[in-house]
């Protein structure tokens, strides 16, 4: 499934398999070119279904994409429909009656919205009492129902498993009121997680991370010096959610290079944070086509 469908559809189709109670499905590229935006399912006899997917139906939209995967799995291999007895069967799950009523009740209702919708007293609470408490720019957000599904395909968990549906981030003028910042958290919320990657970077990533509880629900709340957030948000979605795309493109060796680089950069912005002068890494000349190269002439 990794191969061939990418971190949303996991989600969804993971949503589908607990859902369902499978145990396990099958993904491949259709080896013939085709102009349909097809998947069709296979093997519906053995435990393990195979799905095969061509490269048009990954052109189509989420929805769309989301529509087939629930009429061929839900429709033919869990309910054991035949194309005949699919309400108004189509090619094109658009047309597609059923399919479209079952994928509503899965996504557009209760499933993620509801879920989603739970947080907002705990997140915006939470946010005026840490505006209050901690001098700095704060600010919360909800995870999208794509970024939920993006997560739940990628570190392979359930809805309820996730601790960042709801999320706080305080950005804090040095590490001296960081870390004032962290024992005002300490002191006056519910923590039930901890996580200094400050003292413990992780792949060049710094900030100060706690999972709070507040009227049952967990918030994550990050912590960070404006060295931090301006670094984290040059590199999150180069290296974080796309390093596969940079292998695919510049091969391993030369990925290694630009993630030995940033996190020398990221060095470099946190010696300078607790006043420790160093001499700024040179960039490798593969850094600049990566679109970053700018931001590193002036930095923060």
């Amino acid at each position: 499934m990794n191969n061939v469908l990418n971190k949303v559809d996991q989600g969804f189709v993971r949503m589908l398999m607990v859902k369902y109670n499978i145990k396990s499905i099958e993904f491949a590229k259709s080896g013939s070119v085709s102009k349909w935006p097809d998947i069709w399912i296979e093997n519906l006899d053995r435990k393990v279904p195979r799905i095969t997917v061509t490269d048009e139906w990954k052109k189509q939209s989420t929805p769309e994409r989301h529509k087939r995967l629930v009429h061929e799995i839900v429709c033919h291999y869990v309910k054991g429909m035949d194309h005949d007895e699919r309400i108004g069967f189509s090619t094109y799950p658009k047309k597609d009656r059923y399919s479209q009523k079952l994928y509503k009740s899965l996504i557009s209702n209760p499933s993620i919205e509801k879920h989603r919708e739970s947080f907002t007293e705990a997140l915006n609470e939470t946010l005026t009492k840490v505006k209050k408490l901690i001098p700095g720019e704060a600010y919360g957000r909800i995870k999208s129902r794509e970024s939920i599904l993006e997560k739940i395909g990628r570190k392979k968990i359930t809805l309820q498993d996730m601790t960042d549906i709801a999320g706080i981030r305080v950005v804090v003028n040095s590490m001296d009121d960081l870390h004032r910042a962290v024992k005002v958290v300490r002191n006056n919320f519910q923590v039930i997680q901890e996580e200094d990657y400050i003292k413990y970077p992780n792949k060049g990533y710094r900030s100060y991370h706690f999972i709070i509880m507040v009227k049952g629900k967990p918030i994550e709340l990050q912590i960070r010096t404006m060295r931090m957030e301006d670094w984290a948000n040059v590199t999150h979605d180069v290296f974080y959610k796309n390093r596969s795309k940079l292998v695919e493109k510049y091969r391993e060796r030369l990925v290694n290079i630009l993630e030995d680089y940033r996190d020398q950069m990221a060095s470099y912005y946190h010696y300078k944070d607790i006043g420790i002068p160093i001499a700024k890494p040179e960039p490798p000349s593969i850094w600049k086509n990566i679109g970053l190269h700018s931001f590193l002439l002036n930095p923060k």
